[in-house]
């Protein structure tokens, strides 16, 4: 095709690549007649060049020699120029931009901005420099080239003088984005680590928002500003083999990956982001100040309608989330740092607080309480205005701390807020592990009660969506079978299983599930599939033996780990009776099949949608299972040890049913009378 024809460039880059299809991003840059050759070493490059020559002769195209470099570490290309240290802009271009003239009219202004753009991602705070310029160039303003507009033209050039130097793109390098929002603009830096830990700029990005953006509240201005940078830059941020580490100054937005409340907005956005590696990190503005450079200046104002400025319009700023919101969202979903983030789950005095303001607006409290104090004046009947028999004012007192007790545990009033914050903390909490209505009712009655609390519980159970999502269905095993008899003391019969193939986890992809017959406290290790009886042994030796002792009896199926012959001679030397299930009957094991199950739902639950972070989890699921009541036992599996519950939460208050705990092992002492 003859050049001048509208496609000859197109048609001409297609016959390029053609020729070198197999050396583009190889070797090889090729933009029009304008070819890049790199290599590693000054051997290959001198072969990549002999082959780039002898392919343009071959195919009737010939270089001219007075336009050619070779071995040169720095060149200008495109209007680039290439070095080790990075990239730089074309030092003949800031020349040019430096000795522009003062424009004179609006399309002075055009050509220089429209010049100056190509450069932009090597100027920070760029948009907010050009602001008065920009104003200039809109449709129905008069030309005022004011001493704004002058400045800003001065600081454009001097800008370009002062420019630093992008460093080169590091595939499988650890990326960083910086994001900030203000009330009128914001603002990103792509940055990635070197291999001497310095971070090192790739470009920067920012502009105005549009008036309709303006009226975004504050957490989705600071969410848009993460979307536009991975919008601009998506071409060095997909398929990214490290997390990209998106660091903001908003801290809500390290909950947004977890939440499960979105605007319309917010869930285009997160269908655009899942798309990406990411990894949300806060840091507090104080400490970030280059995203807030391109965004926090007084004259950074979007167009409106009429030509003057927009402004944000106070009646569209409703909140979206409130801090419960989001806080009782985010305790049915795991984080990144569950251990971190587990060691409260409730602000115990701001509930204690809470629990007295609402007895006055309570049904029941209030007569309760005149019940209790009339009672304690005069040893008369109290009157008929107390309770019916349904909650009889024995079941009632009081607290040294003046709490109203029911059943010696702290009565929570009729609020819904009150007793929803309770029962996420027992239910939803990653160290409560969602489970059944029977369990949970148990863990709430450690230290609550009120009335109907097992139909609350019930109907707060079959609503749960992670619940349905994740729970199997269940029902009695067919056929009769025969039960073993029941163990003499913990840790005397046990049964072991794995659990696998799994995701790779921490450099594990399976489970060791070891349960107690008599206690059911569980035992979860992570492991490997391809785990020998050697190793097996030593797990065993590790988790089991060392804490709990030698076992007289261990059921298990028929693995090749168990069946070993090294297995068995390990149980004839510890005087340990190893018995098999049948083969492909795990009902014939079906306690710890029963455990895999409450495991495997829990890991559904809190693991991330990659499922490559249930290692970390085990020691937070196995606390959960052993700390909720067992149906067969009527007590958690670690109360069943131990004789007493574990502390989660810490508070000046004495744990009520602690309290309790101690008395009975006190009255059960040999020197009690």
């Amino acid at each position: 095709m003859p050049f001048g024809l509208s496609n000859a460039p197109a048609v001409f880059q297609r016959f390029m690549n053609d020729i070198f299809s197999d050396m583009v991003d190889v070797c090889v840059v090729i933009y029009l007649d304008d070819i890049l050759v790199y290599s590693n070493d000054p051997a290959e490059h001198k072969r990549h060049v002999r082959e780039v020559l002898r392919r343009l002769r071959k195919h009737g195209l010939y270089a001219r020699a007075d336009k050619c470099e070779f071995n040169a570490e720095t060149v200008e290309y495109l209007g680039y120029i290439l070095s080790p240290e990075g990239l730089k802009m074309s030092s003949d271009k800031v020349h040019t931009i430096l000795d522009w003239p003062e424009p004179r009219k609006v399309k002075d202004i055009q050509s220089f901005l429209g010049f100056c753009n190509f450069y932009r991602r090597f100027i920070e705070d760029y948009s907010k420099i050009t602001v008065p310029l920009t104003r200039l160039t809109w449709k129905g303003t008069p030309w005022d080239f004011s001493e704004s507009c002058w400045e800003a033209f001065n600081t454009l050039k001097q800008a370009f003088t002062s420019a630093p130097v992008l460093a080169h793109w590091i595939p499988d390098s650890q990326i960083v984005v910086e994001t900030d929002a203000s009330d009128y603009a914001l603002g990103a830096i792509l940055s990635i680590f070197s291999a001497d830990s310095d971070i090192h700029p790739i470009a920067f990005h920012s502009r105005t928002f549009t008036p309709p953006e303006l009226n975004y509240d504050i957490h989705d201005k600071e969410l848009l500003a993460i979307f536009e940078a991975f919008k601009v830059w998506r071409h060095y941020l997909e398929g990214s083999a490290l997390p990209v580490d998106v660091v903001t100054d908003h801290k809500n937005l390290t909950y947004f990956s977890t939440t499960k409340i979105l605007t319309r907005c917010q869930a285009r956005w997160s269908e655009y982001l899942s798309q990406f590696n990411l990894v949300v990190r806060f840091r507090p503005g104080r400490l970030g100040t280059k995203p807030d450079a391109l965004t926090r200046k007084w004259d950074v104002y979007a167009k409106g309608r009429d030509g003057g400025y927009a402004f944000a319009n106070p009646q569209n700023l409703k909140p979206i989330f409130t801090q419960d919101q989001l806080s009782a969202s985010l305790r049915a979903t795991i984080l990144f740092f569950p251990v971190l983030r587990s060691v409260s789950l409730l602000d115990y005095d701001q509930l204690i607080s809470d629990i007295r303001s609402s007895y006055s607006s309570d049904s029941l409290a209030p007569r309760i309480l005149s019940a209790l104090s009339t009672s304690s004046a005069s040893s008369d009947t109290p009157s008929t205005s107390a309770p019916a028999s349904s909650a009889s004012l024995s079941r009632w007192s009081l607290s040294p701390s003046n709490l109203l007790l029911l059943n010696g545990l702290i009565y929570v009033p009729d609020s819904a807020d009150l007793r929803l914050r309770i029962l996420r903390s027992k239910h939803d909490h990653i160290l409560s592990g969602h489970l059944g209505q029977s369990k949970t009712v148990g863990l709430v009655r450690r230290e609550y009660d009120w009335p109907g609390l097992r139909r609350y519980v019930r109907d707060y159970i079959k609503s749960c969506t992670t619940c349905m999502q994740s729970k199997p269905q269940l029902h009695k095993p067919y056929g009769t079978l025969q039960q073993l008899p029941i163990p003499p003391r913990p840790w005397d019969s046990i049964s072991m299983d794995f659990i696998e193939p799994l995701p790779t986890s921490a450099g594990s992809d399976a489970i060791l599930v070891v349960v107690d017959r008599l206690s059911k406290q569980g035992i979860f290790i992570p492991t490997v599939v391809t785990c020998t009886s050697e190793q097996l042994a030593q797990l065993f030796i590790t988790h089991v033996f060392s804490k709990h002792g030698v076992p007289a009896h261990v059921t298990c199926d028929r693995g090749s780990e168990f069946v070993s012959r090294f297995f068995r001679s390990l149980g004839e030397a510890l005087d340990m009776r190893i018995h098999f299930t049948s083969g492909y009957h795990p009902e014939a094991d079906g306690q710890t099949e029963r455990v895999n199950q409450t495991l495997e739902q829990y890991l559904r639950v809190y693991c991330n949608y990659q499922q490559d972070n249930w290692a970390p989890l085990l020691p937070l699921a196995e606390f959960a299972y052993n700390n909720a009541p067992h149906a067969s036992t009527g007590v958690s599996p670690f109360f069943a040890n131990k004789g007493y519950h574990p502390a989660i939460s810490v508070h000046s208050d004495r744990d009520i049913a602690s309290e309790r705990a101690r008395e009975l092992a006190l009255l059960r002492s040999p020197g009690s009378d």
